[in-house]
């Protein structure tokens, strides 16, 4: 089922994640599914893992923990500036690092 969740954070699809945490058949205990959104670009399910929007037909109980450095890089590398605008306003005194050693290696 992990994979299956990591695939409808990839999507954006709130409704789908909600459904499969609701009737057990995963929990949000992975820091990777943040990433995934993150990676994708899909801000509004990022922010809705970490609980900063209520989505009224589907609320959450417990939120999606993260590693705001993991997303910041997956973003950075997609080219999601929106993403990793609202990574750097909401790490939590995360340190992250902003070079990523993209580029040739000589």
């Amino acid at each position: 089922m992990k994979k299956v969740l990591e695939n409808a954070a990839s999507r954006g699809d709130i409704e789908g994640i909600h459904f499969m945490v609701k009737n057990g058949f995963c929990a949000l205990d992975d820091d990777n599914i943040c990433t995934m959104a993150g990676a994708a670009g899909q801000l509004k399910l990022l922010r809705w893992l970490r609980g900063d929007i209520i989505v009224e037909q589907f609320k959450l109980l417990e939120y999606c923990p993260w590693d705001p450095t993991e997303v910041h890089r997956e973003a950075a590398e997609n080219s999601h500036d929106d993403v990793i605008e609202y990574v750097e306003k909401n790490s939590e005194n995360h340190h992250i690092a902003y070079a990523y050693s993209v580029g040739l290696p000589w």
